[in-house]
């Protein structure tokens, strides 16, 4: 991966509270909620480490760098050939190990999940005041289904922040894991929101074959049938209502729009 921007060194992180870096994978997929996931994340964090694997596509790349973040010296953009999810966390993880704050934590945060003010009351607040025993934070998502007027579930995300260490790092080519976890693991009740699903069926279809191709049997069985899913989902669907982060309703009333045109 590239080296930091010089404008690393002097990110300031306010006083008391430890340094929080985010580590993101994208490739060619289109990602339409990737602006609002990067708003989001601004003012929570100190540095976003990128694993960009994109072949040819730089929509995702350009949507990084038109964001808040790089112009105040906090991105770093590492290309290299997608060989699995773990491994493509794992090198953030080694672009931030000669850099890493004394008390950091990472944040794991993918495209398609938007994050709210009390991101930053978490990170800024919260975590400052954990004992040192603490070593990670699970927090939950909403999990939206085709529209952002519905949703199926509201999940636990595990690590979803970690205290750094040096031999920290994820594993797995599919539904990547981190190893070498330290310290007790605290649950908290912050919630957040996935719009993954928030897609057309063949957006869906397009993503569970990418985590077929390299060995994800259940991904790659459901994306042959996609409207079958997609039919059992609806009907245990619920309506939402509450209200969407700032940051997504424009993407959001994009989609619903491009969704009432048939496109």
């Amino acid at each position: 991966m590239s080296p930091l921007p010089s404008s690393y060194a002097s990110t300031p992180i306010e006083p008391g509270a430890p340094a929080v870096a985010d580590v993101l994978i994208m490739g060619d997929r289109p990602e339409p909620f990737l602006a609002a996931c990067l708003a989001s994340l601004a003012p929570a964090i100190d540095r976003l480490i990128v694993n960009d694997n994109a072949t040819s596509d730089r929509t995702n790349r350009d949507t990084v760098l038109a964001s808040e973040l790089p112009r105040e010296g906090r991105v770093e953009i590492g290309t290299a050939p997608f060989d699995g999810f773990g491994p493509c966390r794992t090198r953030c993880l080694d672009a931030l190990r000669p850099h890493a704050a004394a008390e950091q934590w990472v944040l794991h945060v993918d495209c398609d999940e938007v994050h709210h003010d009390g991101l930053r009351v978490l990170t800024r607040k919260v975590l400052p005041d954990l004992p040192s025993t603490v070593g990670v934070v699970d927090g939950w998502f909403c999990q939206f289904y085709q529209s952002p007027r519905y949703y199926l579930s509201i999940d636990r995300r595990h690590n979803l922040l970690i205290r750094f260490h040096p031999d920290v790092r994820w594993e797995g080519v599919v539904h990547e894991r981190v190893v070498n976890l330290l310290g007790r693991r605290l649950a908290l009740r912050y919630r957040y929101f996935h719009y993954g699903y928030v897609a057309t069926s063949d957006h869906v279809r397009r993503r569970w074959s990418q985590y077929g191709a390299p060995g994800d049997d259940v991904s790659g069985g459901h994306a042959l049938r996609v409207e079958q899913i997609f039919a059992a989902d609806a009907r245990r669907a619920r309506r939402y209502a509450g209200s969407h982060p700032a940051d997504v309703r424009v993407a959001l009333a994009h989609y619903e729009r491009a969704m009432q045109a048939g496109r």
